[in-house]
């Protein structure tokens, strides 16, 4: 009998030498695919995240796929994240992308096995920091999660051509941080992209970037915005391609980047009459209504819905409408205001099959306006 099963055991030895058996279950190969859920979230899983919250579908996220676990009860959504805690999130990460699954043995501290596992494969270098539980920066942390994925992983999706901060990033962070952006993985602080890089960063922003880098469905195209200033006011435009404008025959000032389906017109109108009034003392809302709407006959506004805004001590109308004309009709956002002694108006109107609504969204939401008192 020792015969039969020794000579068994050397013939199934053979076999699998030989690749013609195959072990019955085989590890995963590397990849996205491995992200699968591997948890049930429900509601009160963390009794600081409740669904009102910005990061509530992110820390969900998170969570469900493995990637972040909470403080006892919590989540800790305002905690700091620390260098060690970083290092475990690309090290999930990475262990996940390779084999589907993670798991960690045990150390004294806790945090030396990350820390161990980030410096074997790459993700650190001996000297990169010098204290694990101090909290991480923002350039920082983008050095540590890019390196958990093959670069071939993190592809460009949009054109990303300033970081308003750009300049103050640590030198080696830089090519992390560029790559997290062009990705769609790194949105910025504004419409604008400022990142803010040495600053601190809260679980909860931590969980939206981890979020993006793990699941490529979680990425975002909308693009950031590029800054333009005329006089007091300021507002971005999509960036992609230089702001190209021109003078119109009613005296504004048209401005579009190529492609972006977005255009922008800025109209002034000085009276000195204006100066220390606001528009709604001149207008009530159902009188700014027929302002715009008057000349619906001749490309103006149709369906128009008002209310006001301020900037600061700027008072005036925001009006959500039609440009209406007898060859098309696009929808149009209108600010009025008065400053100083001038009357402006700031209409953005877009292409809804060819603009991107996000970044629709993020050019409306750009204009600012810088207050002008009637003796500057």
């Amino acid at each position: 009998m020792r015969r039969v099963h020794s000579a068994a055991g050397l013939f199934l030895a053979l076999l699998l030498a030989l690749g013609l058996c195959a072990p019955s279950a085989a590890a995963a190969a590397p990849g996205l695919d491995n992200f699968t859920k591997q948890n049930v979230y429900r509601e009160g899983t963390f009794s600081d995240v409740t669904p009102e919250m910005w990061s509530h579908s992110v820390i969900q996220c998170c969570y469900e796929y493995g990637l972040m676990q909470g403080r006892g009860e919590t989540f800790d959504c305002l905690g700091r994240l620390s260098v060690a805690e970083a290092l475990t999130m690309a090290d999930r990460v990475r262990q996940i992308y390779q084999t589907g699954e993670s798991e960690f043995a045990s150390s004294d501290p806790w945090y030396v096995v990350y820390v161990d596992y980030a410096l074997e494969n790459g993700f650190i270098r001996a000297g990169d920091f010098d204290d694990w539980l101090a909290p991480i920066s923002r350039a920082d942390m983008a050095y540590v999660f890019y390196r958990a994925l093959p670069p071939e992983e993190l592809p460009e999706i949009k054109a990303v051509t300033a970081i308003p901060d750009g300049d103050q990033i640590p030198e080696r962070d830089r090519e992390a941080v560029w790559a997290l952006y062009r990705a769609g993985v790194l949105l910025g602080n504004d419409v604008y992209g400022a990142f803010s890089p040495n600053a601190t960063i809260t679980r909860q922003e931590a969980a939206a970037i981890l979020a993006r880098v793990a699941l490529p469905g979680q990425r975002r195209t909308d693009p950031l915005l590029q800054s333009v200033v005329q006089g007091p006011v300021a507002f971005g435009l999509p960036q992609g391609g230089p702001v190209r404008s021109s003078a119109t025959d009613t005296g504004s000032t048209m401005y579009l980047v190529d492609g972006a389906g977005i255009v922008v017109d800025l109209y002034r109108y000085t009276d000195s009459g204006l100066a220390g009034r606001s528009l709604p003392d001149i207008l009530t809302p159902d009188q700014e209504k027929a302002v715009l709407e008057e000349r619906a006959g001749s490309a103006w506004m149709e369906d128009c819905a008002v209310r006001r805004v301020a900037f600061g001590p700027v008072a005036g109308y925001r009006t959500q409408g039609r440009y209406v004309s007898a060859q098309s009709s696009y929808p149009m956002l209108t600010v009025r205001f008065i400053t100083g002694d001038q009357l402006y108006r700031f209409t953005v109107t877009w292409n809804e099959r060819t603009a991107d609504r996000a970044a629709v969204d993020k050019v409306c939401a750009s204009l600012a306006v810088n207050y002008i008192t009637a003796d500057s």
